[in-house]
């Protein structure tokens, strides 16, 4: 990633997802939390965009975590 991908990434993370979902554990967090939180973003004025970011962030996320098991 380029540093300012990354840079926008980690805000996102920070902002947006550590605070809502952070204290959940991967191995017991659902589908239908994570479409919860990705609504609420959306109600809340983000934008489309920004929203499928956060999506994509998450998917990276839950991809690399099945990797490390």
């Amino acid at each position: 990633l380029r540093p300012k991908t990354l840079h926008s990434y980690r805000q996102l993370a920070r902002v947006h997802i550590v605070p809502r979902l952070g204290r959940e554990k991967i191995a017991t967090l659902e589908a239908r939390r994570v479409q919860a939180f990705l609504a609420e973003r959306q109600a809340s004025g983000l934008s489309p965009r920004t929203v499928q970011y956060l999506r994509s962030l998450l998917r990276r996320a839950f991809q690399q975590a099945l990797i490390w098991d």
